[in-house]
This record gives structure tokens, sequence and C-alpha cells, in this order.
């Protein structure tokens, strides 16, 4: 999406949508990004999805290597949930540092002769468990935002019930 249709698309948004509406609007935009809560902007910047959120000025940017998780960390910074946004975030690099030390292990590995290769096995077997580990507590943790977006979406409803 261009610079152009990006404002449009946020101009819309501010002017035509309620403030009630937008705090609970996920939309997604051609060039695989999101606009969530009316506020953050997530799109692929370098590999990587890149979170710029408006009307904020002493934000520093967050970047992940999967959208999913900048969803996720989004629904935390939204509703104030420091330590998960913290923790989301350096799981996120975690896990992309372990998968690229498990190439990086595999290619060795092919290079070594068969007595060598023990010790390599050895490695990529530890740094699979590692990677285990960290997808399952980034289970958990995908739950936990899902849990407090549910709540917000229900307090909508029941808003909306009450007027």
């Amino acid at each position: 999406m261009n610079q152009e249709n990006k404002t449009k698309l946020s101009n819309f948004i501010d002017k035509e949508l309620s403030s009630e509406l937008k705090n609970i609007l996920f939309l997604e935009n051609s060039d695989k990004g999101y606009i969530i809560f009316g506020k953050y902007n997530i799109f692929l910047d370098n590999n990587y999805y890149h979170i710029k959120i408006s009307g904020e000025k002493q934000h520093d940017d967050a970047y992940f290597t999967y959208s999913k998780l900048a969803v996720v960390w989004s629904i935390f910074h939204k509703f104030n949930k420091i330590k998960e946004q913290n923790r989301i975030l350096y799981l996120d690099q975690k896990l992309s540092i372990l998968k690229e030390e498990i190439k990086h292990l595999k290619s060795k590995l092919k290079k070594k002769k068969n007595e060598d290769q023990s010790i390599f096995f050895a490695k990529i077997a530890e740094k699979k468990h590692k990677k285990l580990v960290i997808e399952q507590e980034i289970r958990d943790i995908v739950v936990l935002a899902n849990i407090t977006q549910t709540r917000q979406f229900n307090n909508f409803a029941l808003n909306k019930k009450k007027n």
C-alpha cells in the first residue's frame, strides 16, 4: 500500500469510525500489514514486521520476525501489559536466533565426517529442544492475548446492548 492510500485509510478511520469501534477493529491492508485499534500500524519492512504507533511520541518502534507476534505485542501494549510486551519481544528475537543457529549447525554438519557428526547432532538436538520450549511459551502468551482481546470485545458488546 503506497503512502497516499495509507493516509487516506488513516483519515477515514479517524473521521468515520466511532472511537468505540476503533478500540476493537483489526484491518488487514493490501501489503500484508495491519491496522489495529485504529492506532497500531504493522507493516513489513526489510523482512521484519514493524509497528508504528500513531499518537505516541515517546515510543520506540518495535520490530518482529513474525506478524502474529507483532499483533500480540500490540494487544498487550494497548492494555498496558508491559511484562507481556517485553516477553513476547524477547521470545520473538530468541526464536529467530535459534532458527538461524539450527540452520547454521545443519550446514556445518553436512561438511563433517561421520566421526565428528555426533557433536553437531547433540548441539542441534539441544537447540531444537530450546526452540520447542520457546514455541510453547509463545503459544501460552498468544492464548493470554486472545483472552485479553475477547474480554474487550465482550465489554464492547455489553456496552452496545445497554445503549
